[in-house]
């Protein structure tokens, strides 16, 4: 997500989880709210100079358990859990949907 006309229409957000980094996530942090906080799995992202809490966490790449993973999601075989779902069209209205992945 990268437009910027879809990044205007997205609600505010207690907390955003960056797996993109880049020009993206600055765009994005305009949707996190005041003392809100934001993930990163790319280790210590750029939104601690804007004065955003930010957790980052670093990961080690794993071929063995990555292998194993593709395998399971090709035998069908990975259950994720969903609480429940929702139209995007209704994204903004939920207000029970205060986090975003991206």
């Amino acid at each position: 997500m990268d437009d910027d006309k879809e990044i205007a229409k997205l609600p505010v957000f207690d907390a955003i989880c960056d797996t993109l980094s880049g020009e993206t996530i600055v765009k994005i942090l305009s949707c996190l709210k005041p003392g809100g906080v934001l993930g990163s799995v790319l280790g210590e992202p750029a939104a601690k100079e804007r004065g955003v809490k930010t957790i980052a966490t670093r990961v080690q790449p794993d071929p063995n358990r990555l292998g194993h993973l593709v395998k399971a999601g090709a035998e069908k075989q990975l259950v994720i859990p969903v609480e429940r779902t929702f139209p995007i069209e209704r994204a903004a209205a939920v207000g029970t949907m205060d986090w975003l992945l991206f």
